[in-house]
């Protein structure tokens, strides 16, 4: 046996003590025979060996061995001997214990984590991979280990699809950890896509030298839909239009959107964190308010318009709908509030509410005119039968002075009717106007001069009238009406009280903000836009309520006591200045009096209006016709024609006394039929207009188709401008108001009769 020194350092025997002991006693002290078996038999091999080992040193510590064995032959070939070396492998087997427990703790390490890792060597093989990295891309461990990383993580960008570089060649070249890009798309095996993050880091040995690549990623693609969907969100609530506020479970805003921001003029900025209580202002309603507030305590909807405040302090109106929001487990999160400016639509509508009363007003007053011209009709063949006899009776009783008396009081009192029913067809426009360039300055001198007559010493009276306005088209007569029925309407209001009315006169440039502000000035602006004449007519009265102000045109409505007044003389007022084309206004508050401001067109040529027949001329008037009365009749023969009997015996007693032949009839045919039997036998024709079967218009065809020299007259208790014309068109000489005066209608008939050729 050889020992060397070597081997008694391993051991601990020296050569003396080895030399001729058994190796059981040398290296094998404790084993069991099978091992001794064992290790014996490999000694007695012939053939060469490597293999490790454990044996013992002297003190019986165990040896981890590295064992080679050589044979040795003598010169027959016969095995006589075995080289042995041996070497001490105790710290490699340690170091490769702990190896094996720390990929031991790496395999459980990489089952445990939820992360998917993969590993590589530096060529980019993958070695290892865990069951998340497994489940991800779709490649079991078993198919996965010795394929390129590039195969088993198939990556590509999520939105364009292009594939992206291998990681681990990227950190290969860069030698750092190399993050994912953004919206990187994971294609697995079985074609599920996967959005991941994350990133690859190198591995490197004691050396520093890269020796693979470790890659840990996620799935992140619930994530990121989320997030996506948020995006959309946010990028949606910036685009719509609609003001979009969105608040918490306390109320509080924690988002808003650049329409809510355009709406109420607050930056988004300024609202985070804000309730949204401080839209609310004077005039926001408290009952809305209250719905509001309940509907977010009961977390209900509420949906409805409010009046908010903007910013700068301008009001805008709100429609208004409130959302709760909850989670899964039905826990209140937020509110989801949409709103809308609908001012423009509110000022619309009220509008739209305005015109339709006016439209209501106007029919109204339409259909009461109506009326009232159909009742005046009916009026005036009274009126005309009791002044007729009255004046009859004054001439039979003119010794008798209480009859007289009597008499005269009937006859006031008939005036009176007369003048009612004059102011009933004003009212219904059925009044013929003779409209005509006109300046309305010395309009409203002489209707001063004829007030301050009749004033009370207590109510001063001014007037001023700009120099340039121009001429409006208009009936002289109407409008000295209605200036002094307002200014009359103006001193009964003050009740004797001191005061002062005021009447001015200008030039206004008409526009559609004025029009707007005023919605009665449309249709003027309509069909007249630019100058109008402007004529205020003010006092410093009393005033008026709100539902007295919205009433006063009403026909008959009236504020004074009994038999004071018809309540006739403001609605006459509106039909002449609508039947002018023109519009009026009226601004009255209790205590603060009240101001009428009439809107006349101005006329747009001296010769503008004129119609191409020439108009019939209603009866002469005052002085003239008193004139013409007194002129004695020479038996003229007049054919008097009239459905009211009554009415034909007044004529046939009124007219005779002036010296006429006087036939009556109450039947159109039987009246032409005379006048066939003897064409020549009448001087003049009187017939009533508003007759049943045959109007005054088809008597008068009849009669000039008999005698086309025969004077026709027509008498009604209404003439309007339609009468006028078509009188004119048959030939009718002159229209005969009924109501009028006794000497009056005894003046046309005689300057018809005088006509006579």
């Amino acid at each position: 046996m050889v020992w060397n020194a070597a081997a008694a350092r391993l051991f601990g025997f020296t050569a003396e003590e080895a030399v001729g002991r058994p190796v059981r006693e040398l290296q094998l002290a404790g084993v069991s025979e099978a091992e001794y078996e064992t290790v014996r038999a490999r000694f007695n091999s012939a053939a060469p060996e490597t293999y490790e080992s454990t044996r013992h040193t002297k003190d019986g510590t165990p040896v981890d061995l590295f064992v080679t064995t050589a044979p040795m032959f003598d010169e027959n070939g016969t095995h006589v001997a075995k080289i042995i070396s041996m070497t001490d492998i105790s710290e490699r087997r340690l170091a490769r214990e702990k190896i094996r427990a720390s990929e031991e703790n790496l395999a459980i390490t990489l089952h445990s984590i939820g992360d998917a890792v993969i590993v590589t060597d530096a060529a980019g093989l993958v070695t290892r991979m865990n069951p998340t990295a497994e489940r991800l891309t779709g490649w079991p461990l078993v198919e996965g280990i010795g394929r390129s990383l590039s195969e088993v993580f198939h990556i590509v960008n999520a939105q364009t699809r292009a594939r992206l570089d291998n990681p681990a060649q990227l950190v290969m070249a860069r030698g750092e950890v190399v993050g994912l890009a953004n919206h990187t798309l994971l294609l697995a095996r079985d074609g599920h896509e996967y959005q991941i993050a994350d990133s690859a880091a190198p591995i490197r040995d004691q050396a520093g030298k890269i020796t693979g690549v470790v890659l840990v990623f996620s799935d992140v693609s619930e994530k990121y839909r989320a997030d996506e969907s948020l995006r959309l969100s946010e990028v949606a609530l910036k685009s719509i239009s609609q003001g979009v506020l969105i608040t918490g479970a306390d109320q509080l805003i924690v988002s808003a959107n650049d329409a809510f921001a355009k709406i109420t003029g607050y930056a988004v900025a300024e609202t985070l964190g804000l309730n949204c209580r401080f839209l609310a202002g004077p005039d926001t309603d408290p009952l809305t308010v209250a719905m509001i507030r309940a509907a977010l305590k009961n977390t209900t909807a509420f949906d409805g318009e409010i009046l908010n405040y903007r910013k700068d302090g301008t009001p805008f109106w709100n429609e208004l709908t409130i959302t709760p929001i909850f989670d899964p487990q039905g826990v209140l999160t937020n509110f989801i509030s949409i709103t809308r400016d609908i001012t423009v639509r509110k000022a619309a509508e009220a509008a739209h509410a305005a015109l339709e009363a006016q439209l209501r007003e106007s029919q109204k007053m339409q259909a009461v005119g109506t009326l009232a011209g159909g009742i005046a009709h009916d009026f005036n063949n009274i009126i005309a039968t009791i002044l007729g006899n009255a004046e009859l009776a004054r001439e039979d009783a003119s010794a008798n002075p209480p009859v007289l008396q009597s008499l005269d009081e009937i006859r006031k009192a008939g005036s009176r009717a007369r003048d009612l029913v004059q102011q009933i067809l004003s009212f219904s426009r059925r009044q013929p106007n003779e409209k005509k360039h006109l300046a309305l300055a010395p309009i409203i001198e002489e209707s001063v001069r004829l007030l301050r007559a009749t004033l009370p010493a207590r109510v001063a009276l001014d007037a001023h009238c700009a120099a340039d306005v121009p001429a409006v088209l208009a009936d002289a007569t109407q409008i000295e009406q209605v200036i002094i029925n307002l200014a009359t309407n103006a001193m009964q209001a003050m009740h004797g009280a001191p005061g002062r009315i005021s009447l001015r006169l200008d030039t206004l440039a008409l526009d559609a903000a004025l029009a707007d502000a005023h919605p009665g000035l449309r249709a003027v602006y309509a069909q007249h836009a630019g100058r109008v004449a402007r004529l205020t007519v003010s006092d410093d009265g009393p005033g008026m309520e709100a539902a007295v102000r919205e009433r006063i045109f009403e026909p008959f409505f009236t504020t004074k006591p009994v038999n004071e007044g018809t309540g006739l003389g403001l609605s006459v007022v509106h039909g002449i200045v609508q039947a002018h084309e023109g519009a009026i206004t009226v601004e009255s508050e209790p205590g603060k009096g009240t101001s009428f401001t009439l809107y006349l067109p101005v006329a747009e040529s001296e010769d503008g209006g004129a119609s191409e027949a020439p108009p019939v001329q209603p009866a002469q008037a005052g002085a003239e016709a008193r004139i013409a009365a007194a002129a004695t009749a020479t038996g003229q023969r007049i054919l008097y024609l009239d459905d009211d009997e009554a009415l034909v015996s007044l004529m046939k007693r009124l007219l005779a006394r002036q010296g006429y032949r006087v036939s009556g009839f109450v039947d159109q045919r039987e009246a032409l039929d005379a006048l066939r039997a003897d064409p020549n036998a009448f001087d003049l024709v009187i017939t009533d207009y508003n007759m049943p079967g045959m109007s005054g218009l088809d008597v008068a065809r009849e009669v000039r188709a008999l005698r086309t020299d025969l004077p026709v007259a027509i008498a009604s208790g209404f003439i309007d401008e339609a009468l006028t014309t078509q009188a004119a068109e048959v030939g009718v000489r002159d229209l005969i108001f009924k109501a009028t005066a006794v000497d009056e209608f005894c003046a046309t008939v005689q300057r018809l009769a005088q006509t006579v050729a």
